[in-house]
């Protein structure tokens, strides 16, 4: 049996939006770096990764959200591989690249669910496929996300807001403007009206 460590760089999320629909309905792509030893050997050549979105790390991942080739199911191994290419150890790709063989979309969607954890079986491509490390619990993402989701609203629905809802300076506040604002209403009829009686009299 294979001895495989890995070491993980960590993650970032990268969002490629391809329209303006909601963020939870969009495709988007995760950056993923890592590191790969064999036998105490740092790897070289072309790796073949499986990688999989689960509800928990260890036994406790019963749950599958997304794996590279959909095959997935209660946190088992996919089907097919991911071939990629690790230099002196060292490999990166992003999770959810289309144009990579074997790797389907990744909806923003399954970051509703919390937590996640990413697991990844590897194989040097002669030995047989092995947990490639333990399962990685993936903390930033859902919070990038909620962000995304902030910048992107436009509009509120009809009475989610109301008075009860506001803080008293600020309720205070909007009832001195709407005080002014009446103020400078009254002003300016009354301005109106002496412009008309003004006017009246020119003619007269």
């Amino acid at each position: 049996m294979l001895n495989i460590r890995s070491l993980f760089f960590g993650s970032a999320l990268s969002l490629v939006f391809l329209s303006s629909i909601p963020v939870q309905a969009v495709p988007l792509l995760l950056n993923f770096q890592g590191r790969v030893t064999v036998d105490g050997t740092v790897f070289s050549g072309t790796g073949e990764f499986k990688f999989v979105l689960v509800n928990a790390g260890g036994t406790g991942g019963t749950q599958s959200y997304w794996s590279n080739d959909g095959s997935s199911s209660a946190g088992s191994q996919p089907t097919d591989a991911v071939a990629i290419t690790v230099a002196n150890g060292n490999y990166s790709l992003h999770l959810g690249d289309s144009n990579l063989t074997n790797m389907i979309p990744l909806q923003a969607s399954v970051f509703a669910n919390d937590p996640i954890f990413l697991r990844i079986w590897f194989s040097d491509g002669t030995n047989g496929f092995e947990l490639l490390g333990t399962d990685q619990q993936l903390t930033s993402v859902a919070f990038a996300l909620k962000a995304k989701e902030a910048e992107t609203v436009t509009s509120l629905p009809a009475g989610l807001v109301t008075e009860a809802n506001l803080s008293t300076a600020l309720t205070a506040k909007l009832a001195d403007l709407q005080s002014q604002i009446t103020t400078l209403e009254a002003a300016i009829a009354a301005n109106t009206a002496k412009v008309g009686y003004t006017d009246a009299l020119v003619s007269a």
